[in-house]
């Protein structure tokens, strides 16, 4: 990324007073995103700039709003992404979280980012027939997916009982342990469910996502500390320039994002905190 500071229009006379992260910008300290290793979600590319749908966008809504001293801190457990973020060791949650009521009490949201569902990962041909949770709990399904993630949650609130619950720290783990036969399914979000399957020369595939109640779609998006509520503002005002463009879509096109996982732009984060 650029190393050379471009501070955003609207900061000035009138501004609300200034977070943490604005202070940080304006002593030219780089904007710090945070972020796991999660194609096709949020990575890293050769040269150390961090690639990915969710990353993408999010870099591409801060220059946007006039931001481009922008730096990668990689981290390794989804669990400790938020505790991270609000021990002040990176500025940006850039991979996606999604919006969630218990999340929006200990962080705060940008507007979504995208729109998605969720899917299982099961074994090619789906023998057990795995759709929907009701089919894991009647079935005495080994389900896993990781800890903190929306699959989790979605499991949890399903009454999925706990010794059929293999909860693990990273896709991988996840990967592995369907790979070798410890549970019979996953559950993640329609991106890293695929991913998966991608990954698996044909041996997994997708669930019918039809089947799946409509409470299973969810909005991603950037996250902050809540006492950075003034640069959300900003970044918000860039995401609304950058998001949908012909730009954006050129550079998500080759991780599945189309113009389908773009919401409603009347779909706001303080919507969904309200009713996820």
């Amino acid at each position: 990324m650029a190393a050379a500071l471009v501070t955003a229009t609207g900061i000035g006379t009138g501004a609300a007073k200034a977070g943490p992260l604005m202070d940080r910008i304006e002593a030219g300290e780089p904007i710090r995103l945070g972020y796991i290793s999660a194609p096709p979600w949020c990575g890293q590319g050769p040269d150390g700039t961090p690639n990915g749908f969710a990353n993408e966008i999010v870099v591409g809504s801060l220059k946007a709003a006039g931001f481009d001293n922008i730096e990668s801190i990689i981290l390794t457990d989804w669990a400790g992404v938020i505790p991270a973020l609000n021990a002040g060791q990176y500025d940006i949650a850039s991979c996606g979280l999604y919006i969630l009521g218990e999340r929006c009490q200990n962080m705060a949201f940008a507007n979504p980012l995208g729109v998605m569902g969720m899917a299982f990962v099961v074994p090619a041909g789906n023998p057990q027939g795995i759709n929907t949770v009701e089919d894991v709990i009647e079935k005495g399904i080994k389900l896993s997916t990781t800890a903190g993630s929306a699959g989790q949650k979605y499991a949890k609130e399903g009454n999925v009982p706990e010794g059929q619950m293999t909860i693990l720290t990273s896709d991988a783990e996840v990967f592995a342990a369907m790979n070798s036969g410890r549970v019979d399914a996953a559950l993640y979000n329609y991106f890293t469910s695929k991913e998966l399957v991608d990954r698996s020369n044909g041996k997994f595939e997708l669930s019918d996502m039809s089947k799946m109640p409509i409470d299973t779609k969810n909005w991603p998006a950037a996250g902050f500390r809540p006492d950075d509520a003034d640069f959300v503002e900003l970044y918000n005002e860039g995401q609304k320039k950058y998001l949908g463009s012909e730009e954006m879509l050129a550079v998500v096109e080759d991780d599945g994002f189309t113009e389908m996982n773009i919401p409603d732009p009347s779909v706001t984060a303080d919507w969904v905190c309200e009713n996820r």
